[in-house]
């Protein structure tokens, strides 16, 4: 499989370089022939093993486990690493792919991001059913393998009457808020990034400690989830708009406008995800939400202060070795992604389950010869 791999990978380096080497000193991208052979080389290398770490990882996180909406998001979560490198490779290797590659790692991005809030939420209703059953382990549950059956049932219901929105929520969310108010009030208002003007107020009502209730909840999942849809929908609308006859002249305050619609959305999607991880810190502890925030969330604050330093010190090629330089971190991220998303997590498969009881059942049975 990796031989394969590596014969593609190298055959499709080759191709490109033959054909773009002679057109690095045209245009925007004035990049110096020993230069992009270099920055080839680095990005073959680091593509090659991102691919290779996340091939074992993958494996790993199928071996004795079974399938279900856990594994889902951690197979989802974990595949950032080698979208991110395939993405960027494309844009080393051809520099006119630059906003593509943004766009396409920016959507990339997003849905790990949905994928983080949902699995918050999973790990919250598995813990409030282990409560129901007496058990201290969620992962001994049964596997969730009906994924679009179990997706549908979680949504609320949202009515309006009288201009008036209102939440029924579902049996998935009341689990969830059921688990977050058994701790202390926490003053989530005042997370990061919009609300820490409100830590710098405590007397003011958003500052106050309070528990979190169900219509919070599904308002935070659904922020997340336009947030999603939107780094979809934003470079679509942009592009119909562009089509639009008569609108040649008025595309840079479309353009602009889309952009502002996009970060407006974007620190709304932060906050709730900042909001949603200081609410189930406490309570999943033992899955260590903190490196897995950290995980999902390095790239999103890394690579802009990496954009800036690199066109700051080498102009417009910057932007080329950022795609350079983030094929090359591709394996560190895996590697933490790999760490933060661990199988022993997961819920064990049938027939690694009685394996385990067969052997603990022989180790029993058999007697000790030691003296």
């Amino acid at each position: 499989f990796f031989k394969c791999l590596l014969n593609h990978l190298l055959s499709i380096y080759l191709s490109i370089f033959v054909w773009s080497v002679s057109t690095m000193e045209d245009g925007r991208w004035s990049i110096p022939r020993e230069s992009y052979a270099a920055g080839c080389l680095i990005s073959l290398a680091g593509i090659s093993l991102t691919l290779m770490l996340h091939h074992r990882s993958n494996c790993a996180l199928r071996v004795g486990t079974s399938f279900s909406a856990k594994r889902f998001l951690y197979q989802l979560i974990t595949g950032l690493a080698p979208a991110i490198a395939l993405v960027n490779f494309l844009a080393a290797t051809s520099p006119p792919l630059h906003r593509a590659a943004l766009l396409s790692q920016h959507i990339a991005v997003a849905c790990v991001m949905g994928c983080f809030m949902e699995l918050l939420l999973l790990l919250l209703f598995r813990t409030a059913l282990a409560e129901e059953v007496g058990t201290e382990n969620e992962a001994t549950l049964p596997a969730i393998s009906n994924i679009m059956e179990h997706l549908d049932q979680s949504f609320s219901t949202w009515s309006i009457s009288g201009f008036e929105p209102h939440i029924e929520p579902s049996r998935y969310i009341k689990a969830a808020v059921g688990i977050l108010r058994q701790q202390q009030p926490i003053a989530f208002w005042a997370s990061p990034p919009i609300g820490c003007c409100f830590a710098l107020c405590p007397s003011w009502s958003c500052g106050q400690p309070r528990l979190p209730s169900a219509r919070l909840i599904a308002l935070l999942r659904r922020a997340v989830l336009v947030y999603v849809a939107g780094a979809v929908i934003a470079p679509l609308l942009e592009l119909w708009l562009a089509g639009l006859p008569g609108m040649s002249a008025h595309m840079t305050t479309a353009a602009r406008a889309t952009h502002v619609l996009e970060g407006a959305v974007t620190l709304a999607a932060l906050y709730a995800l900042f909001i949603t991880y200081r609410l189930s810190h406490k309570p999943l502890h033992e899955y260590r939400t903190t490196l897995k925030f950290a995980a999902v969330k390095v790239l999103v604050f890394a690579a802009p202060l990496q954009r800036g330093l690199l066109v700051g010190w080498l102009g417009q090629v910057g932007l080329w070795w950022q795609h350079v330089l983030t094929v090359a971190e591709s394996p560190l991220l895996s590697l933490l992604l790999c760490q933060a998303f661990p199988p022993s997590e997961l819920p064990r498969s049938t027939s690694a389950l009685a394996s385990t009881l067969a052997e603990d059942e022989t180790a029993r049975l058999v007697p000790n010869d030691d003296p």
